[in-house]
């Protein structure tokens, strides 16, 4: 099962729904906060993208449990334009919930 992190359009439950091909369990999305990046509008897009920058952070959410189906699913919506690597957010408890983010 793989874990992302998602900070821009795929926060919205219906952007989300369209791209997996289901509505995901309460239990399956995590509020998290990313140290270390920030998030800034794409240069002449509506979307948002992640770059370095100490002492900034990035509210988002992690979502567990997708299958390998779903990822190849999101893959296909962020198309060629991104990196997919792992960052470590952090819920509010303090723990660290390592997922895969397109950078």
């Amino acid at each position: 099962m793989a874990r992302f992190f998602f900070y821009g359009t795929l926060l919205d439950p219906d952007v989300r729904m369209a791209v997996i091909g289901r509505a995901l369990p309460t239990d399956a999305i995590v509020p998290v906060r990313l140290a270390g990046f920030r998030a800034a509008r794409a240069q002449g897009r509506a979307y948002p993208v992640l770059s370095a920058k100490e002492g900034a952070s990035v509210e988002g959410v992690v979502v567990r449990g997708l299958s390998m189906a779903e990822a190849a699913r999101l893959f296909h919506y962020e198309d060629d334009g991104y990196d997919t690597v792992t960052v470590e957010p952090m819920r509010g408890d303090g723990r660290v919930m390592p997922a895969w983010v397109f950078m």
